[in-house]
């Protein structure tokens, strides 16, 4: 992220999400989705951001 490979980041948040939700590892796709929500804030879509760090959280809440 910090060399400017967003995309790629993404990219690889997604995959790994795809394959702990396969395996049933909830807080792995918990902690994808945080990146993911993080990504957005970095490219300054703070909307966007807020929207999904909002809806993460009563997932987080969960998992402790």
């Amino acid at each position: 992220m910090q060399l400017g490979r967003i995309d790629e980041a993404r990219t690889a948040y997604g995959t790994a999400r795809l394959e702990f939700a396969e395996r049933g590892l909830e807080l792995a796709v918990a902690e994808a989705d945080y990146g993911l929500a993080y990504l957005l804030f970095v490219e300054n879509r703070f909307s966007e951001a807020l929207e999904a760090f909002e809806t993460l959280r009563p997932q987080l809440e969960r998992l402790g």
